[in-house]
């Protein structure tokens, strides 16, 4: 059975395929395949392995731009005050972009796995 994929009401919607061309998508197949219109005619996309395909791509680009980070043979705690803990746990995401592996530990705790390499 094939359904429409804009119900009453929504707007119409693209999605972006291969950098330029943009697709119009029509409807759904079994709930397993979109249905989509582009300049080549007809595309019959599999949900499953489109999904896989932008994880894949997301995981590439985080690979790319990561910091290596080197694992600490002993992980090391730190026991701060409570404002100098809740500085820390403020810049907790900051500290993982920048190549830090640390998680808090219990209150006014951190625990340091990894570090910048």
């Amino acid at each position: 059975m094939i359904s429409p994929y804009i119900q009453p009401g929504e707007q119409q919607r693209s999605l972006p395929y291969s950098g330029e061309t943009i697709l119009r998508l029509i409807g759904q197949i079994a709930a397993t395949y979109l249905v989509a219109e582009g300049p080549d005619g007809l595309y019959l996309i599999d949900q499953h392995a489109a999904h896989e395909r932008i994880l894949y791509e997301k995981f590439m680009e985080q690979k790319e731009n990561s910091i290596p980070i080197q694992t600490l043979m002993k992980p090391e705690t730190v026991e701060l005050t409570p404002v100098e803990a809740e500085l820390v746990e403020e810049q907790l995401p900051i500290l993982k972009k920048i190549g830090f592996d640390i998680e808090i530990f219990g209150p006014n705790a951190f625990i340091i796995r990894g570090i910048p390499s």
